[in-house]
């Protein structure tokens, strides 16, 4: 009997441990889950002010594949657009949307809270805001992009500034998914300083060119002869976006720009040129980002394999033409390598420390339209039309030069046609037609 009576009481006892344990854990897993999607959500966890979202609105997968591409680049996790908040948009500094459309411009279902409450994010203040925005669609549809269409403006009016015009994919064409890669491809906006301004032409000169150098706030990396897009507000308090060529390469760990202050006729110097030649103090930070040359593939190829490289360039397009130059004196390379730039006054410093330290297989010609011999560089082109017909034909088997011009538009219209008088028709042809012949017009 006495037996009998101990055995339930431990029954029982047990019975208490171990619901006392399933509570217990089951307590820990609720505070385990609750603490990770504090964490994963976006503006949860340690999130502080000056975080970078990736939000997406995805209909057929694509807009969440793209947003899980541009958050690896970033180091960050992606969040569905219904997960978002306007307190936690305030406290973002940079925000990538990848906003698909449903049907004729509907939201699609896991955008279709945030859908919602877009009439009170308009009265937020997003004047903090930096955002790219992506809208994917269907232009058999009325409202193409609609979606997109409607948080884009709906962020412009809360005063959110974009870094640049929304970006719009039909039907996922290859050519719309292109430009949004062009703009996000190689590096999102950050701040860089100021750490050195210098003049390159002389004073008494009009127009001034001066050389630029710009430090991250964090190490980037970027590709040779990378464009630098420069976010910007005009006066009117309008977002703005100016783009220039990188001349040095990631190893240096600064961005070198070579910029001209230059005036209209008859107004004030353009909005890029004079803050950053000008109204950018010494130590003054700069939002900037980073994309690759559409010139990239071509002269990575060139360079891969060993080529000859013929390049003229006009005043500040030396800027575009440094940095690929750079890049192919620091491989191992014997490729000849020749460089033209057409100046008024005087050669650039940069360039000038290129032809002090550069390696015999490297020719550097500076024309010169105003200096003590002055000529135009499309007449010293003809002149010369001899030894550069020369350099760009294809001679031995797998030789295959490659030509890149850049430079202000009308220059350069006047040196293709030198060009086209100076060179072997066939030859120029040949580098058409296989991608060897680039120009960079501005």
């Amino acid at each position: 009997m006495g037996g009998r009576g101990v055995i339930p009481a431990l029954t029982l006892s047990a019975f208490r441990i171990s619901l006392a344990v399933v509570l217990g854990l089951g307590w820990l897993a609720v505070l385990l889950w609750q603490r990770r999607a504090a964490a994963t959500a976006p503006g949860g966890g340690d999130t502080a002010s000056g975080d970078t979202l990736v939000l997406f609105a995805s209909q057929s997968g694509l807009a969440e594949r793209l947003a899980w591409d541009q958050a690896r680049r970033l180091g960050t996790t992606p969040h569905p657009l219904d997960s978002v908040t306007p307190q936690i948009l305030r406290r973002a500094s940079t925000a990538w949307f990848l906003l698909a459309s449903a049907g004729d411009g509907e939201a699609p279902d896991n955008a279709r809270a945030f859908a919602r409450r877009l009439g009170a994010l308009r009265q937020c203040d997003l004047t903090g805001l930096r955002y790219g925005l992506l809208a994917l669609g269907d232009r058999r549809y009325p409202a193409f992009c609609g979606f997109g269409r409607q948080v884009d403006a709906a962020l412009v009016a809360c005063g959110a500034h974009p870094l640049f015009p929304r970006v719009e994919v039909d039907r996922g064409a290859p050519a719309d998914l292109a430009q949004w890669h062009a703009r996000v491809g190689a590096d999102t906006p950050g701040q860089w300083r100021l750490t050195e301004r210098r003049l390159l032409t002389p004073r008494q000169a009009g127009d001034p060119a001066y050389h630029l150098r710009l430090r991250p706030d964090v190490p980037v990396e970027w590709t040779p002869g990378a464009i630098a897009d420069v976010a910007l507000l005009a006066p009117d308090g309008t977002p703005q976006q100016r783009s220039y060529s990188v001349a040095s390469l990631p190893q240096s760990g600064e961005v070198e720009l070579i910029l001209r202050r230059r005036h209209g006729p008859d107004g004030p110097p353009g909005l890029g040129s004079a803050w950053l030649t000008a109204g950018l103090a010494q130590g003054g930070r700069v939002q900037l980002s980073l994309r690759d040359s559409p010139h990239m593939d071509a002269l990575a190829i060139a360079d891969r394999d060993d080529q000859p490289l013929l390049m003229i360039a006009t005043g500040t397009g030396l800027a575009a033409v440094l940095g690929p130059l750079r890049a192919r004196l620091a491989g191992s390379g014997t490729a000849p390598l020749w460089l033209v730039h057409g100046e008024r006054h005087a050669a650039f410093a940069p360039l000038r420390d290129l032809a002090r330290t550069g390696p015999d297989r490297l020719r550097i010609d500076c024309v010169l339209s105003r200096g003590p011999r002055p000529q135009r560089l499309p007449d010293w082109i003809r002149d010369h039309a001899e030894a550069l017909s020369a350099f760009v034909a294809p001679g031995a088997p797998g030789r295959q030069p490659t030509l890149f011009v850049c430079g202000s538009r009308d220059p350069g219209r006047a040196i293709l046609a030198a060009l086209g008088t100076s060179l072997n028709a066939s030859d120029l042809h040949q580098m058409q037609q296989s991608g060897r012949f680039l120009t960079d017009f501005y």
